[in-house]
């Protein structure tokens, strides 16, 4: 469902597969370094504002991120529900919606204009080439 690797090859995959084999099965896979669950103000000192600055991202004038984690998984919700095949029921689960109702209310407009879309991306690629 991600990329198989990065821009710069990394291959996730893999990053992903020995990191579930480091877990038990009821572990979480991405812990507070003591342990236990990350608290969000922790999360986004430790690791989010680094990452964050890192690739670059730009800030709005008052000083916070462009971005949040929020509107990355907006992003993701929305590329996920365009993907050809994947399921709604699939996309929900992957959320934490407690149910598609939820996912459908949402994310309706994605649904809506996705062919449309997906019919425009066509007429470009072909006039590209």
């Amino acid at each position: 469902m991600f990329p198989a690797a990065t821009a710069r090859a990394v291959d996730l995959a893999a990053l992903v597969e020995r990191r579930l084999t480091e877990v038990e099965a009821d572990g979480l896979v991405f812990p507070a370094p003591r342990g236990g669950w990350a608290r969000r103000s922790n999360y986004g000192r430790n690791t989010w504002d680094p990452a964050a600055s890192a690739v670059g991202w730009p800030r709005m004038p008052a000083g916070r991120w462009a971005w949040t984690f929020h509107s990355l998984r907006h992003v993701f919700a929305t590329w996920a529900l365009a993907q050809p095949g994947l399921r709604i029921e699939d996309v929900s689960r992957l959320l934490g919606h407690s149910g598609t109702r939820v996912t459908q209310d949402v994310y309706v407009h994605v649904r809506r204009r996705g062919g449309h879309g997906l019919l425009l991306g066509l007429r470009v690629e072909r006039s590209a080439s």
